[in-house]
């Protein structure tokens, strides 16, 4: 991401909200979504409920902390989100003006950093200072 922000390349993020599993959309049994490595994997269901908490005791969602989160990488242009209904485009959509309290966007980081990167031992090609 680094590297196409220096190339002036645009970026897109697809499956912001890891389709639906960071904000807790719950999956039917013939759902795809479930085999997902995310939705197997006990540590990610432990970053996603310590993000929907974070949002949570900080009085936001946790769609406008993750689209705070992604605005101060400052590398993303635009993200795709998926809606299943009317209602869920007008939440995610209102999500995007949310204020977010101070510190939060750095706690969330924290949690992926950990969850994602130090854990797995994959480099965090979004680590630039945030």
């Amino acid at each position: 991401l680094p590297f196409c922000r220096e190339k002036g390349i645009s970026t897109v993020a697809y499956s912001f909200f890891a389709q639906g599993f960071l904000t807790g959309s719950s999956f039917g049994a013939s759902d795809h979504r479930r085999n997902l490595v995310f939705c197997r994997d006990e540590k990610y269901a432990r970053a996603a409920r310590e993000l929907r908490l974070l949002a949570e005791e900080n009085g936001v969602t946790v769609p406008a902390l993750l689209f705070a989160w992604g605005r101060s990488l400052g590398l993303l242009d635009s993200v795709l989100v998926g809606c299943r209904n009317r209602k869920s485009l007008e939440d995610n959509a209102a999500a995007l003006s949310v204020p977010v309290p101070a510190g939060i966007v750095e706690k969330a980081a924290a949690i992926s950093e950990k969850v994602c990167f130090q854990e797995n031992g994959y480099e965090n090609i979004f680590d630039h200072g945030v």
